[in-house]
């Protein structure tokens, strides 16, 4: 699953650190001060752990903290306006084009 010469664990490092900050957000995202807060919190934890070099200690964090990701994970998740189970989804779609050519501004009335 690497992807631009990223070895498969700094892969899953940036997708852990993605998710959190992702669910973190989903919780806090209201507030953005106590986001940025926890956001930080968050940084620093990584940071923290950045140069440890055993690996049964690396996989014992990422496992204590995939599963922490997995038990708080915001059960509604935010979705902008326009994905899909948006508020404004599929609003104001846009015409056909065959509805748009010169002469035929409105669509043919059945």
């Amino acid at each position: 699953m690497a992807s631009h010469g990223i070895t498969p664990h700094v892969f899953r490092v940036k997708t852990l650190y993605r998710k959190l900050l992702k669910s973190y957000f989903n919780w806090f995202g209201l507030s953005r001060p106590t986001y940025l807060a926890r956001a930080h919190q968050l940084r620093q934890q990584f940071e923290k752990y950045r140069n440890l070099s055993d690996q049964q200690a690396i996989e014992s964090i990422l496992q204590k903290a995939e599963a922490f990701e997995v038990q708080y994970r915001h059960p509604e998740t935010y979705k902008s306006l326009t994905q899909p189970g948006g508020t404004m989804f599929q609003r104001n779609v846009p015409p056909p084009k065959e509805t748009l050519l010169p002469g035929r501004p409105y669509p043919p009335m059945s």
